[in-house]
């Protein structure tokens, strides 16, 4: 089965995002995937929201449309120290900015929170990053440039 454009997007992403001097391989899309002593520092990666505009008719009034959709993806960094959330939020930044995934890619907001207590204690960032791509309204599956 032909997956959506989308799908194409969010596995281009988490390609970017792996082998990051500071998660490595891991990457996760499932948050509960990502809670292990040994899987931290690590991202996840969640879209959130799709928004979908029309930019005109590609020919004969029935031919179809162009589409621009912007993909919201929050990914989050989850650390053991401050250092190494920051140095994990610069990363995971540079990394999806430079990628080259879609049309544009802009990062739209940065949340810091922390969780637990002493030893247990982890850092977190959550980076949200518009991702702009088009498509025909006909054929959701390929994205055009």
């Amino acid at each position: 089965m032909a997956e959506h454009a989308r799908s194409r997007i969010l596995a281009q992403i988490k390609q970017a995002l792996l082998n990051l001097p500071t998660t490595g391989i891991n990457v996760f899309e499932d948050p509960a995937s990502a809670v292990s002593e040994t899987s931290i520092p690590a991202i996840i990666m969640e879209a959130s929201r799709e928004s979908v505009d029309s930019l005109g008719e590609i020919g004969e009034p029935d031919s179809g449309y162009v589409q621009s959709r912007l993909l919201s993806i929050t990914v989050t960094g989850v650390a053991k120290s401050i250092a190494q959330r920051d140095q994990s939020a610069v990363e995971i930044e540079e990394a999806i900015i430079n990628s080259g995934v879609g049309k544009n890619r802009k990062l739209e907001s940065t949340d810091f929170d922390d969780s637990g207590e002493g030893n247990a204690r982890l850092w977190v960032c959550s980076l949200t990053f518009e991702i702009q791509y088009l498509t025909e309204n006909r054929y959701p599956r390929i994205a055009l440039r």
